[in-house]
């Protein structure tokens, strides 16, 4: 009886539509990923089941082999039973088994056929190209860390944690303060390489890597990666982005105590021998706003503890809904209101060409008189001297900084301005955080190595549980036909024109696949204008007769970049 209830009180949970839905879009992709990998379905599909679907044992396929390598992998086939025992295999959708787990069986049982010894056809797997380093998207060899022991380049300190946990599954090799030629010397002989925040892996170093499959950032901002450049060479860029949440926003705290309080330089004061109280009236913070700018993990983070301090939260962040935020208590704002509203403009963004200067003249002209600011995020993204200049103005009451544009900030107008407390970038320097960034990206990395998604793939697509499902069905016919291509083309692809129409054209279905993301926009609706985007016209090459109307037409043009994604 405690199954049963358990089962339905599941099922009441995520709601028997979304299971039906959830089912068929299993079914669906079971019985269009298990034809482009070769198998054919065994059942006449006019009675397709949802929970269940089989197909015929190849003639050219070591079943047991076969079997054991995906069983091996934690993937459980079903044989057929009398007569069919060793003819078909079933593969099983249902209960709570989910999309995501559909589709990484796909590659579980192709990895298992090859090692089985079955055959694989032109057109089912990539092969390198020559010249693909002059921007052609060459598929990179794909990686079975259990199998196979590769070469992971650890290239700035990490915690021994992270360090153990790789050379548990891998050859790590620690080359710490090396020159970006030396990198780029070392760099062909390694599968992985892994960095923090110093080492800048350009466009160069990223070509020098022929074998690299995933560069790992220990921490959130990827801004040392050219992800334009490691998407074009198809490797997967992860990072840590939950490890050093906590670390960071008790940091911010601290910051704005010691801005607002005056810490510093009272300390400074008494070292000196002086005793001058009067001198160092600080601001109660109870009852004051904080504007948090980025509602993400650390920006939520912020909230619940400036909450808990009684001030009232702000936030501006185009990527969350009003909803989100309330849930961790901020009102949710545009960027011009929180600036106009708030005593505390806290920085939480990553550094982008948009997010750079985002604290400027301008800006600070629209704060309130006497705002502090506090900047725990990417150097860069605040004017170092225009708030150094408000300062002194005394339009601004105070600065918490922790990041520069350029670190060390030697000549930075900062260093000189009043009422600042200055830190050397120690946002993530807890003993904690250390261990947990190090864990997060080392598992990020052998997720990649290993064949899987990363979960935290930096330059890979981000969709919704429905626009999975409905897509789901289409993804192994956009690969074989991806595949194809990169064999059949006799030159590398700069600009990639795609017409979507029908019921997928509802969903975001130009959502690239498997990390090679690209802008869309909606034709007829909603097309921006932007560069490198174009709106269906209802004429001309290339348009299709009979969709002029059909607000259905997507249509994408214009060379990938990870950074214009979402604009």
């Amino acid at each position: 009886m405690f199954q049963v209830d358990e089962g339905l009180r599941l099922m009441h949970q995520e709601g028997a539509d979304a299971v039906f839905a959830r089912h068929e879009a299993c079914a669906a992709a079971a019985r269009a990923g298990l034809p482009a990998l070769g198998f054919e379905l065994f059942a006449d599909q006019r009675f397709a089941s949802r929970t269940v679907t089989a197909a015929v044992v190849p003639d050219d396929l070591d079943w047991k082999a076969f079997n054991a390598e995906v069983k091996r992998r934690g993937v459980i086939l079903a044989g057929g039973q009398g007569k069919l025992t060793g003819r078909i295999f079933r593969l099983g959708h249902l209960g709570s088994v989910t999309l995501e787990e559909i589709l990484g069986a796909f590659s579980t049982l192709e990895i298992a056929s090859l090692g089985a010894g079955r055959s694989v056809s032109a057109g089912r797997r990539g092969r390198c190209r020559a010249g693909g380093r002059a921007g052609i998207l060459r598929p990179r060899r794909s990686h079975d860390g259990r199998g196979r022991r590769v070469k992971v380049l650890v290239a700035e300190t990490i915690a021994r944690e992270g360090i153990e946990r790789l050379a548990a599954h891998h050859e790590v090799d620690e080359r710490i303060g090396c020159e970006p030629a030396e990198l780029a010397a070392m760099l062909p002989d390694y599968d992985a390489l892994i960095v923090r925040s110093q080492v800048q892996v350009s466009a160069d170093l990223i070509a020098a890597g022929t074998r690299l499959v995933v560069i790992g950032r220990a921490g959130v901002g990827v801004d040392n990666v050219d992800l334009e450049a490691a998407t074009r060479a198809g490797i997967t860029v992860v990072n840590a982005p939950t490890g050093n949440t906590i670390a960071a926003a008790e940091h911010t705290l601290a910051l704005l105590y010691g801005v607002a309080r005056r810490i510093a330089a009272a300390d400074a004061s008494v070292r000196r021998g002086e005793w001058k109280r009067s001198h160092f009236t600080g601001l109660e913070l109870r009852g004051r706003t904080l504007g948090i700018v980025g509602l993400g993990k650390i920006g939520q983070a912020i909230a619940v503890r400036a909450r808990a301090m009684e001030m009232v939260v702000l936030a501006a962040d185009p990527f969350v809904s009003a909803e989100q935020a309330a849930n961790h208590g901020a009102e949710l704002v545009d960027f011009d209101t929180l600036l106009a509203r708030s005593d505390v403009v806290s920085l939480h963004v990553p550094l982008t060409r948009s997010t750079r200067g985002l604290i400027g003249t301008a800006a600070v002209a629209r704060m309130k008189p006497g705002a502090i600011v506090l900047n725990v995020a990417r150097g860069g993204i605040l004017d170092e001297a225009a708030v150094a200049g408000a300062l002194v103005a005394g339009q601004l009451a105070g600065a918490g900084i922790d990041v520069f544009e350029h670190e060390p900030p030697v000549g930075s107008p900062l260093l000189d301005a009043p009422n600042t407390v200055l830190t050397p970038h120690l946002g993530a320097s807890t003993a904690e955080a250390q261990i947990l960034v190090a864990e997060e990206v080392a598992g990020q990395v052998l997720e990649v190595l290993d064949g899987r998604s990363a979960r935290y793939a930096v330059n890979a697509p981000l969709l919704t549980p429905e626009t999975a499902r409905a897509i789901a069905p289409y993804l192994p016919l956009a690969e074989t036909l991806g595949r194809f291509f990169a064999q059949f083309s006799r030159g590398g692809v700069k600009t990639l024109t795609m017409e979507i129409a029908g019921e997928l054209a509802e969903h975001d279905a130009l959502a690239p696949h498997r990390g090679r993301p690209a802008r869309a926009a909606r034709d007829g609706h909603h097309g921006t204008g932007e560069p490198g985007q174009r709106r269906c016209p209802g004429q001309g090459p290339g348009h299709h007769p009979g969709r002029a109307q059909d607000p259905r037409c997507w249509r994408l043009r214009g060379p990938a970049d990870p950074l214009e994604r979402g604009a």
